[in-house]
């Protein structure tokens, strides 16, 4: 699935759960996608100041859906998740999610034993 492609269906599923706006339309626009900073010798624009999430949200669901598509433990699963953290950063700030994810680990652990259960025995709602 290309960027496009994740982009469009970000828009729709957002719109299918009741969620409108030109500044979402605007952002999943078929004929443009987040790049990276290095890429500013390409023709650009810059986004705006009310573009930043819906364009962040899309280059997120571009990146999940690129980890996927990569085989587990491969280069390229490894480098997809790296966009996928600074995806992360971009959005909420590396410092600030850095901490929330530590300070999340050191409350509730983190995935190392992956513990499995059944959705029916949480007491944790």
């Amino acid at each position: 699935m290309g960027a496009d492609d994740a982009a469009r269906e970000w828009l729709y599923e957002l719109r299918a759960r009741g969620v409108n706006g030109s500044l979402l339309q605007d952002a999943c626009s078929a004929d443009e996608k987040l790049v990276r900073d290095s890429y500013g010798y390409l023709p650009h624009r810059v986004a705006q100041a009310g573009e930043k999430y819906g364009l962040l949200a899309a280059k997120f669901d571009e990146e999940v859906a690129e980890v996927k598509a990569a085989h587990i433990g491969s280069p390229d699963f490894i480098e997809e998740l790296g966009d996928l953290i600074e995806v992360c950063y971009a959005l909420g700030g590396e410092e600030r999610v850095e901490a929330a994810r530590l300070a999340k680990k050191e409350k509730r652990g983190g995935f190392d034993r992956l513990l499995v259960m059944k959705v029916a025995d949480r007491t944790d709602k």
